[in-house]
């Protein structure tokens, strides 16, 4: 190797382990390890962080969606007209609204998503 060529990084794709060399992962045994010096994999490997803290933010929208409509069944089901017809109008939408991207964001900040490949940000 040239002293100005790129010391090569090889690294699992699928756990985001550092291996020391070209092959399988030794760590999970799925992946091969892949060479991160590599501007294409370095790329690859930085997108698949985004898609999966954005498939991340996906399921804590939906877990949030799924509470906020549960409880406001489960209220008018217990007998609490009044709680109902209030949620039913405009204002009550919007309050279940603001509520629910209330809890997003709070669900977001107390299970961020893991980054496996962070440090090839550099």
């Amino acid at each position: 190797m040239t002293a100005g060529a790129p010391q090569a990084t090889w690294i699992c794709s699928d756990c985001g382990v550092i291996g020391p060399a070209a092959g399988d992962c030794g760590a999970c045994g799925k992946g091969p390890l892949v060479d991160a010096s590599q501007p294409v994999v370095r790329e690859y490997l930085l997108e698949d962080d985004v898609r999966r803290r954005e498939k991340h933010r996906q399921r804590l929208l939906w877990l949030t969606v799924i509470v906020m409509v549960s409880s406001y069944f489960g209220g008018c089901m217990m007998g609490n007209l009044k709680v109902a017809a209030t949620l039913a109008s405009i204002q009550g939408i919007l309050a279940l609204i603001f509520v629910s991207f209330a809890l997003w964001f709070v669900l977001q900040k107390v299970f961020p998503a893991k980054s496996k490949f962070d440090f090839l940000k550099r």
